[in-house]
């Protein structure tokens, strides 16, 4: 089971009545998440998490065109995977962080990330998280990063 069918599994638990209910506020709603990842399940599967918990989030492709919606749209939060066609998360992040240095950024990776990629990760982003991601971790990464002036906030 991949850490995508795992979070999803997660989240059909919450689903049961009673168990888990979604405050849709003006400022969840208004929020625009990015999330970048070229393999389509995680991607969704981000996109499927951020809706349920109250967010509205855009999905990209690759690097590339992530950093088309970036500055054409100026999410409030990007959730990016580091290796990607076109152009990777680190130099996605790099660049962002030039023209839309107030956007934070968490990074998700699989486990085989050598130490300097992680700290370069960690210095660029807000938040960092191995894949399989846990959702309770990164749902804390989520509502952290979203608070206002959260930029300069550090790897979790």
């Amino acid at each position: 089971m991949d850490w995508v069918d795992a979070t999803l599994a997660g989240l059909a638990r919450t689903m049961q009545p009673g168990y888990f209910r979604v405050e849709v506020t003006a400022m969840t709603a208004a929020k625009f998440i990015l999330v970048a990842d070229d393999d389509e399940p995680s991607r969704e599967g981000l996109k499927l998490l951020l809706s349920r918990w109250g967010y509205s989030a855009e999905t990209a492709v690759d690097g590339a065109d992530a950093l088309h919606h970036a500055v054409t749209r100026h999410p409030a939060l990007i959730i990016t995977d580091l290796h990607m066609p076109k152009m990777d998360g680190l130099e996605l992040l790099r660049t962002v962080q030039a023209s839309l240095p107030d956007v934070p950024a968490i990074v998700v990776a699989g486990t085989h990330e050598g130490s300097r990629t992680k700290t370069e990760a960690g210095q660029l982003a807000f938040g960092y998280l191995q894949k399989p991601v846990e959702v309770t971790r990164l749902k804390g990464l989520v509502k952290a990063a979203m608070e206002p002036g959260s930029r300069s906030g550090g790897s979790a």
